[in-house]
């Protein structure tokens, strides 16, 4: 055989056949997937070279890969995975940057009746700001009034009297006729959130010894805050008529205690009384109700139209008349189902808990809609001792609100 003119020589990996160049097959079968170069000598000594191109040679071997992240995905960068097999193979895959994680509203600065707070809320990844938001100003004032009646300290352990105290009539400091309605005493102590309890003792017509629990108590730095509300008091002391009253005692019950401070606080609201009934007068079943809110305050989208802080935070919502058979009651107008109730807590309830109307209509010319109690509850995750702030806003669109009450259907 000749090849470019010249007599082959011959060799194991080639042979010759009329013109043609046999290869072994055997050697061949080492050959993997590529383009090889052939070096041929011929029987003159001389040498040339050619091509040889295999394709579509099955691997026997299979790959294992182990990955390993080499650079981390943050909220704004992608990051990296290797992945490497046990031959040296490898290839590279970009993990997605995450993106922000958005936390709920964090309140900066509350609002007052008379000036505006803010909030914002941030990535709970990287702590990056996201959105901030004025709170507006409450708008309701508060007529508030405290007397003190001790500060300083004073311990009693068991069932002792830490503060007792003699009514003027008897010669004594304590002057019961600022036992007002709207008001409540507030203790101030160190101990068992449940360790202290007001006592009004009478031997002239109420009665003898009356105990009385906190209504509502709060724990900050380690000192307790328990209100014992006018309600209470009157219901423990039998009477309203507190001229009767002939000794004060703040005492511990089953427990140790130190006194901080003893006062008695008034809370009216000077937002002026409804000039008109926010419930239809027409309906013949009407609920009884509470208002909340009666005027025309308006705002953009996701803006709140109307903000009331909760009495504890010395604002003109009073939660104790928040009974569990009740519902909210909102007239509002604008874009038919843009409106939403929010319940706000710092004081461990959800910080901003978005409540979803439990029936919607249209009433007194303007669109309604209606948030039951447990609809509430469910939403804020608490009872409404930790609600303090309701917000009535908008979604995606303007409102303008009209009332809101709390109405309390007969049982």
């Amino acid at each position: 055989m000749t090849a470019n003119g010249k007599k082959l020589a011959g060799g194991s990996d080639y042979s010759t056949n009329g013109s043609q160049i046999m290869l072994n097959e055997s050697w061949l079968k080492t050959l993997g997937n590529g383009t090889y170069t052939l070096t041929y000598t011929f029987s003159d000594g001389s040498t040339d070279t050619f091509a040889l191109t295999v394709k579509n040679v099955k691997s026997s071997h299979t790959h294992s890969y182990t990955a390993k992240v080499t650079k981390e995905a943050t909220c704004t960068t992608d990051g990296e995975r290797i992945y490497t097999c046990t031959c040296g193979d490898r290839y590279t895959e970009t993990i997605p940057a995450t993106g922000h994680s958005e936390s709920a509203w964090i309140i900066d600065k509350a609002a007052t009746a008379t000036e505006n707070g803010s909030k914002h809320t941030e990535c709970t990844t990287c702590g990056k700001v996201i959105k901030t938001e004025v709170i507006p100003a409450t708008g309701g004032v508060s007529d508030r009034k405290e007397t003190v009646i001790f500060t300083g300290s004073a311990k009693t352990s068991g069932w002792g009297q830490a503060i007792t105290l003699s009514t003027t009539k008897e010669g004594g400091s304590f002057d019961s006729s600022i036992i007002e309605k709207d008001g409540y005493f507030e203790v101030q102590f160190k101990g068992g959130t449940d360790k202290a309890e007001v006592i009004l003792q009478s031997w002239s017509g109420g009665t003898d010894w009356a105990r009385v629990s906190p209504t509502e108590v709060t724990e900050k730095d380690g000192i307790v805050y328990a209100k014992y509300s006018y309600d209470d008091v009157a219901a423990a002391f039998g009477t309203t008529d507190f001229s009767k009253v002939d000794r004060f005692h703040v005492g511990a019950a089953n427990g140790d205690i130190e006194v901080l401070s003893v006062k008695y606080i008034i809370e009216k609201s000077t937002e002026p009384v409804d000039p008109v009934d926010p419930v239809d007068p027409d309906e013949p079943e009407q609920d009884p109700y509470v208002s909340i809110f009666w005027g025309a305050k308006s705002c953009g989208s996701w803006g709140q139209a109307v903000s009331v802080m909760t009495s504890k935070n010395y604002g003109s919502l009073d939660v104790s008349y928040l009974s569990a058979n009740g519902y909210f009651y909102v007239e509002y107008s604008g874009a038919e189902n843009e409106f939403e109730l929010i319940l706000q807590s710092w004081s461990g309830g959800a910080s901003w808990a978005r409540v979803q109307p439990s029936e919607t209509g249209k009433a007194n010319g303007h669109y309604y809609a209606k948030f039951t109690y447990a609809d509430c509850v469910k939403a804020l995750g608490a009872g409404f001792d930790k609600l303090d702030q309701l917000h009535a806003a908008a979604k995606n669109g303007d409102i303008t609100v009209y009332s809101i009450c709390y109405c309390t259907p007969a049982r």
